[in-house]
């Protein structure tokens, strides 16, 4: 039997409502970590709001191409802040479920979203099993061709969904390419998504002549 962590979410406990922070490049997966610094006042503020209110926020990407916001973001859960001498707030956050955008408004001031998170129900469950052999023994070719210190090693004892998550988080893909991995749905898509990529970028290091 599965023991039941104390921040542990499921789909129905997770407000349907939910304040936006949207920026270009901001990127949250469920399972992973984040944390930013904010200075504008009216993020701040929103903040403090869901610091009130379940301490859930919504993230999503602008889009670099037109800085409109993506359909699908990441509902983060405010695990913890700093408030700096210089009037500026660091901020932690927890990826709990991907969402779908359903409408966005705007209440006292603060932009809002309406969210579903029925497309990703796979976000709630413990009991997914994935082999992620191939993939991570392509990760070992790739950070050694793109010379970054990770190794699959480093990610023992951990499951598939999180590893997945802190993967796509930390390696250095497009934002376009963080975005559709977080789209797919299920996390076997974005496993064979993931691998896909990092063979490919495999393969173009070295018809480059980079390893």
């Amino acid at each position: 039997m599965n023991a039941v962590k104390l921040f542990d979410l499921n789909m129905g406990q997770l407000p349907t409502k939910l304040p936006l922070l949207c920026m270009p490049g901001l990127f949250l997966m469920p399972y992973a970590k984040l944390s930013l610094k904010l200075i504008d006042i009216k993020q701040i503020t929103m903040i403090f709001k869901a610091l009130a209110q379940g301490r859930m926020v919504g993230i999503i990407q602008a889009s670099e191409k037109n800085q409109k916001s993506y359909m699908v973001g990441c509902a983060g859960r405010i695990s913890g802040f700093i408030e700096n001498e210089d009037d500026s707030l660091t901020l932690y956050l927890t990826g709990v479920s991907r969402f779908k955008v359903i409408s966005e408004y705007t209440d006292a001031g603060i932009d809002m979203l309406n969210v579903s998170y029925d497309l990703f129900q796979e976000d709630f469950s413990s009991e997914i099993d994935l082999d992620l052999t191939e993939l991570l023994f392509a990760l070992d070719v790739y950070t050694k061709v793109q010379k970054l210190d990770i190794k699959s090693s480093l990610f023992s004892g951990m499951s598939p969904q999180k590893i997945i998550a802190i993967l796509v988080s930390i390696l250095p893909l497009s934002s376009l390419e963080k975005q559709a991995l977080l789209e797919k749905s299920r996390w076997v898509e974005c496993r064979d998504t993931l691998l896909t990529l990092l063979k490919m970028e495999t393969i173009q290091d070295k018809e480059k002549g980079r390893c």
